[in-house]
């Protein structure tokens, strides 16, 4: 997938991936794929409000460009409505979704604890072209 271009400097085997996939969802009806993009992008939102309370409460004193003015407890109750609604959403959606957005996240989760973290803790690059 990290092969380049030797001319134009593109991942082509990525690109040429990407295009056979999105090909393969030409054939899935709209509301299907709607649905599985409300999914992954309610599960997304749900991880970027979790980053933000975890970072708050253990980097609070780094010195960021712009800080959210309110407290913790504040900014705990202002982040529970959008991510109950994510949540609401995502078990809203149809079975086969939950199955499959369910065993997508689970088995990237896994693939992250096997290929990622490890090179992460000897900070190792991931790529080597990178």
């Amino acid at each position: 997938l990290k092969r380049k271009h030797e001319k134009y400097n593109t991942p082509y085997v990525a690109i040429i991936m990407n295009g056979v996939l999105s090909a393969l969802f030409m054939y899935m009806p709209f509301g299907a794929l709607a649905e599985v993009d409300m999914f992954f992008y309610s599960l997304s939102t749900i991880l970027k409000f979790m980053a933000l309370l975890r970072l708050r409460s253990t980097m609070g004193d780094l010195p960021r460009p712009f800080k959210i003015p309110l407290s913790d407890a504040n900014l705990k109750l202002a982040s529970l409505p959008p991510i109950l609604i994510c949540v609401f959403t995502m078990l809203n959606c149809s079975f086969l979704t939950v199955v499959l957005g369910s065993a997508i996240m689970a088995t990237s989760m896994v693939g992250y604890w096997i290929v990622i973290r490890p090179r992460e803790e000897k900070n190792q690059p991931l790529f080597a072209n990178s």
